[in-house]
């Protein structure tokens, strides 16, 4: 039973506060099989996983906060590098209406926080990264560019109906 060891629950029937608190979910690990989605990452490194919780009886809202480096292979050359998380996802939870819950209690009536966790994680680390600066290459039916290169050679083109939109100032009413 891996899922159930995987588990990171949240149990409505312990909290016995009114307002808030708040928690850190402790040694969190991917799975062997979740890793293959970030196939660049190597490890937590100092980030951490902070849950507040926000308790109005009838509705629990939980804001899960991501903070701190991980570390990545840099995707061009290889090396280890350090890259700062900060990231978060509200999870609204309802026991007296399912239907408003964006997560719902497994049989045990616990409510498994790793989906949204995942969902943090997932948005957060990137799927590659690279402090590598890129030089471009032309082959004969492709061109390897940086974003940067990208963005200077498309901008400004009449393709783009954005392109000018930076060029006029904004007013703010006061």
């Amino acid at each position: 039973m891996e899922e159930k060891k995987n588990r990171i629950p949240f149990d409505l029937k312990e909290i016995n506060t009114d307002g808030n608190f708040e928690f850190e979910i402790e040694d969190f690990a991917f799975t062997e099989e979740e890793l293959k989605y970030l196939p660049y990452f190597k490890d937590m490194g100092d980030a951490y996983i902070h849950v507040s919780v926000f308790n109005a009886h009838s509705m629990v809202t939980l804001t899960l906060t991501v903070l701190g480096p991980i570390h990545l292979e840099d995707s061009h050359d290889g090396s280890i590098i350090e890259y700062d998380l900060d990231d978060s996802v509200d999870v609204v939870i309802n026991p007296d209406n399912e239907e408003e819950n964006d997560i719902i209690p497994d049989e045990d009536g616990i409510y498994d926080l790793r989906g949204s966790v995942l969902a943090l994680l997932f948005d957060a680390i990137p799927k590659n990264y690279s402090l590598v600066p890129l030089t471009k290459v032309e082959k004969d039916n492709y061109v390897i560019m940086s974003q940067e290169e990208y963005e200077l050679l498309h901008h400004k083109s009449a393709k783009n109906a954005f392109a000018t939109l930076d060029e006029f100032p904004v007013e703010e009413d006061d």
